[in-house]
């Protein structure tokens, strides 16, 4: 598996792929540049690219360090923008001081008149990392991600884009490693027997657990000395070196890499060389990757104006020397900006979003780290030694090195591979022979928690045959919805509702079905539960007119075949609809593992929903989503006790708005719930897709048993489902327990689950109070709304 390199396109073309680079960086350094011309290009290019980032529809932020580069970006930005720029910075404090930003981004916040938020990092750090290991799809060690992850997390409740300071040490030589290679050349001159004896002698220096630590930077260049400038290069990014790897790997993690390069590719040869290649490799792979993936699990757009190309361009041509004059880290930069920030602010030390790891696995992170690099998992895994693995710990639990980001990596990597064994989205568990590309038909004739609950299955079925052709049949009403979901290739709809609709729908259904009889689909899978002889005549007819390779299809027991191959369901199974439906690709050989429902709203969607609640006045504030309508009113919950939630929740959260969803037809519906002009009905106002792109904004979404609670829950939010007759175990949303809440009563005499349209009885809904689901809602919530 390849990555698209930046700069690069992609064009598939007669079966042929080719890649084209259509960008390249011009690094040759202009030697007659003087000092003046620099620092004249640096704030003009800067100026210029913060003015270029600033324009956007939605609320906009800053991720601020308290360091050169981001409070820099601060500067352009009140300049551009004004005053009242939102600025968020991570914060710790008592034996995680020397990791501290906030008292130098409070200054430089008070300076330009920026509103300032501080976040402090103390959630459960062991779930965070579980959670980025699963996240990042590939073992992704670098220890910046989680204060990225967390800050996002915040600033995503105020904003939707924010501006980072990421490059800006990559541009300007503000890395200790770019002191060390303007050093490294004159290191590499002293003979090799006192290099080696430095190197030596320096494994003795015990390491600092702070941010900077010096002693262990200083072990790690006088030890670099046995190689080439290439190799102490590349072993100052290095976590392992090779006689480290035999130790450190398992038999057959060695054996598999016998042969393969020992270096990166492309490393620089001596110091000029420094720039293109962290230009190339160590920001693409590493900072922008991380800052792109835990920026977007939080839905949040980061923007990078260092990373102007013109910039960029720009200061490849200046000499690392220069950069660093006088073996100062960002000479250049900090000159540049002398005369529009405070003189405290350029004299302090250099920040980034880092976390303090090495003190956490002393502490808080001891119990996670022994129970993820226990020696049965590092056994089971097989991938590095059980062995190597107890020595890196307690080499680190002694205090003479500092072994934290060794530690995370190989903790982050079991994890990651513990994720990608038992949760890919589906397995082959038979063959299934089809001559050619595979062409599967779907057919979902239901709603929209219906189209949402097939997700799984479409996943699973790609995951298998990555080059099948899936085509759905389904109806009007669920057709958008459906053109939204990665790997349904066409969709066919038909104008039926609930209802029979006439003879003109039944005549285009039938034209329909005789259509696709036409595309010799291999295999038909029909999602639809049959729970009446009528339904099973429909079955039968589209099986009989379509004429697949082979059908499956899902019965209620005692009604009869319905296709080659029939899932027979009881009325009441205690398991969800996702897993029932997976049934259904047992006959393609498939095995569906990841049963959780997903759905992720287009670009579009997001962008104009964000823009319409900013236009507004909506953003920036937490939002509390109301759905009280439902397609059959015996699943709807009594107007009057959502009035009275609503009151509840607008006196629990006065900082929250409560945003009232619903179709067109349920506008009078969310008007009759406008208690407060804190609450904003926005029935009808957007289409099924930008509706999944409005739940993505929501702090909590609380609903009927209805589509709409499928799809926010579908969409990551968390979700309050109320429900009434309908079968909890079989219709809950198929996400994990932490992201929903299911209220419910049992009513004796009722017989439930009912699959009543209407009910004259609703004593299962009427017996739920608002007091119980606004107590569900502040579970799901804690204190994020306050």
């Amino acid at each position: 598996m390849n990555k698209l390199e930046p700069a690069c396109v992609l064009t598939f073309q007669a079966g042929e792929a080719r890649v084209r680079k259509y960008w390249r960086l011009e690094a040759a350094q202009d030697k007659a540049r003087t000092e003046g011309d620099c620092l004249d290009g640096i704030r003009d290019l800067l100026s210029k690219s913060v003015k270029e980032q600033l324009v956007s529809d939605v609320p906009l932020g800053l991720l601020l360090s308290g360091g050169m580069d981001s409070i820099s970006l601060l500067s352009f930005m009140a300049e551009h923008a004004g005053a009242g720029v939102k600025a968020f910075t991570a914060g710790f404090s008592g034996e995680d001081a020397s990791f501290d930003e906030t008292s130098a981004a409070a200054a430089a916040a008070r300076h330009f008149g920026a509103e300032h938020f501080r976040i402090p990092l103390s959630p459960d750090i062991g779930g965070t990392i579980k959670h980025l290991a699963g996240h990042f799809d590939e073992p992704f060690a670098d220890s910046s991600a989680l204060a990225n992850y967390l800050v996002t997390k915040e600033a995503r409740k105020h904003v939707t884009v924010a501006l980072a300071g990421i490059g800006g040490d990559e541009l300007f030589g503000g890395y200790p490693r770019h002191l060390g290679a303007r050093l490294l050349p004159g290191y590499l001159k002293i003979p090799g027997p006192l290099r080696r004896l430095a190197g030596s002698g320096a494994a003795f220096i015990p390491e600092s657990r702070s941010s900077f630590n010096l002693p262990g930077r200083v072990k790690r260049f006088l030890a670099s000395g046995s190689s080439d400038f290439s190799g102490a290069y590349n072993s100052w990014i290095s976590y392992l070196g090779a006689e480290e790897k035999d130790g450190f790997y398992s038999g057959y993690m060695r054996l598999a890499l016998r042969g393969g390069a020992s270096k990166l590719p492309g490393l620089p040869r001596d110091p000029a060389e420094v720039f293109g290649f962290e230009l190339g490799a160590y920001l693409p792979d590493d900072l922008l990757c991380l800052a792109d993936r835990a920026s977007m699990a939080n839905s949040l757009e980061l923007r990078v104006p260092f990373l102007d190309t013109r910039l960029v361009q720009f200061m490849a041509g200046v000499p690392l020397e220069l950069k660093t004059k006088g073996f100062r880290l960002k000479y250049l930069l900090k000159k540049a900006m002398a005369p529009r920030l405070p003189a405290g602010l350029l004299r302090g030390p250099k920040r980034g979003f880092q976390v303090p790891l090495a003190r956490w696995q002393d502490k808080e992170l001891k119990a996670f780290t022994a129970e993820v690099l226990s020696r049965e998992n590092v056994r089971r895994a097989g991938v590095l030694s059980p062995e190597g693995v107890e020595r890196m710990l307690a080499a680190h639990a002694s205090g003479q090195r500092n072994l934290y980001d060794r530690i995370h990596a190989a903790s982050v990597f079991h994890l990651w591979l513990e994720h990608s064994r038992h949760e890919p989205p589906a397995a082959i568990s038979s063959p299934w022979q089809v001559r050619g590309t595979r062409r599967i038909l779907l057919v979902n004739m239901a709603g929209l928690g219906d189209i949402v609950m097939m997700t799984p299955a479409v996943r699973a079925i790609k995951a298998a045959y990555p080059d099948s052709t899936l085509e759905l049949l389904t109806i009007d009403r669920s057709a958008d919805l459906a053109a939204g979901i990665p790997g349904i290739d066409k969709i066919h709809s038909v104008p039926i509702e609930y209802r029979f609709a006439g003879p003109a729908a039944a005549l285009k259904f039938l034209v329909t079905l005789l259509a696709l009889r036409g595309a010799r689909f291999d295999a038909l899978l029909n999602f639809s539960l049959v729970s009446s002889f009528g339904g099973l005549l429909k079955a039968r007819l589209i099986n009989g007119l379509v004429r697949a390779g082979i059908s499956a299809c899902r019965v209620l027991r005692g009604l009869g075949a319905a296709g080659d191959v029939t899932a027979y369901e009881e009325v009441i199974e205690q398991k969800s609809e996702v897993a029932l439906t997976a049934r259904l690709l047992e006959p393609l050989g498939i095995s569906a593992l990841d049963l959780e429902i997903n759905y992720s709203p287009g670009a579009e969607e997001k962008k104009k929903v964000s823009r319409d609640l900013a236009q507004r006045g909506l953003s920036g504030r937490p939002l509390i989503g109301l759905n009280p309508g439902a397609f059959r009113p015996s699943r709807r919950w009594p107007l009057e006790k959502w009035k009275a939630l609503a009151g509840l929740l607008l006196e629990k959260y006065p900082g929250a708005l409560l945003v009232v969803t619903g179709s067109a037809q349920e506008e009078a519906l969310a008007s009759a719930l406008k208690v407060s002009d804190r609450v904003f009905a926005a029935a009808g106002l957007y289409s099924v897709r930008e509706n999944a792109a409005l739940y993505g904004l929501l702090d909590v979404f609380i609903t009927n048993d209805t589509g709409p609670m499928h799809l926010a829950a579908a969409a990551g939010t968390k979700t309050v489902c109320i429900f009434g007759p309908g079968d909890h175990w079989r219709f809950s949303p198929a996400v994990p327990e932490s992201r929903k809440r299911v209220v419910r009563k049992d009513i004796a005499g009722c017989d439930m689950p009912c699959y009543k349209f209407d009910c004259p009885n609703t004593a299962c809904l009427e017996t739920i109070s608002p007091e119980e689901v606004l107590a569900a809602a502040q579970e799901l919530l804690g204190g994020n709304t306050q």
